[in-house]
């Protein structure tokens, strides 16, 4: 409540991933232990989908309600709006990236097999980005679908919708956090003990 009293609280496994909220604001989608929790906006539980690994990502929700996130399992998991497995997509690493939307239903995430995954929204790979070290950093899409992402190989990455690089900045640490996006500028942090406002137009 606005006082700062506790509303309702839901009992579940460790959460580290941040929490999603439907477009009507009715349903709450988090990672929770090994599992994927949909939360109705009393506290009660919708629905519980379980997974192989532990779930570590925020979900993303698609235009047709479809939730996705990733897994310490290497497996990348589509459940439907009654929390029924739709699709999985299997990596060669745990996925520790959450999962982005584009406006044509692409999804991207990254992982920890040294790449960027984009999948159709049928789970079908539509392209794979490949760097130097693993990727637990979230993208961000850009207004004319230009995907954002750090990476462990101490560079920072910005990928065109068809999978090929637009450019790349080289920092001194690996890149962990995930970037936030402004009109011109991108920002992210790093294991240099820096946090980066980079030009979207000066590289």
């Amino acid at each position: 409540f606005p006082n700062g009293t506790i509303k309702w609280k839901f009992k579940s496994g460790a959460v580290y991933g941040q929490p999603r909220i439907s477009k009507d604001g009715k349903v709450i989608y988090v990672g929770a232990g090994k599992s994927v929790h949909a939360i109705n906006s009393n506290g009660s539980l919708r629905w519980k989908y379980t997974t192989g690994g532990l779930v570590g990502t925020r979900p993303a929700i698609g235009f047709d309600g479809t939730v996705y996130a990733g897994a310490f399992d290497t497996l990348f998991y589509a459940i439907d709006q009654n929390g029924r497995k739709k699709w999985v997509y299997k990596t060669e690493g745990p996925i520790g990236s959450s999962a982005a939307v584009g406006d044509d239903g692409t999804i991207y995430f990254g992982s920890a097999d040294k790449a960027m995954h984009a999948l159709n929204s049928d789970g079908i790979e539509k392209w794979m980005f490949k760097t130097g070290n693993m990727m637990d950093s979230s993208p961000v899409i850009g207004s004319d679908g230009t995907i954002y992402i750090g990476s462990e190989d101490y560079t920072f990455y910005a990928v065109l919708p068809n999978g090929t690089q637009a450019w790349t900045f080289s920092t001194g640490g690996a890149i962990h956090s995930s970037p936030a996006l402004g009109t011109d500028t991108v920002y992210f942090g790093d294991q240099d003990a820096k946090f980066y406002a980079v030009g979207l137009t000066s590289i």
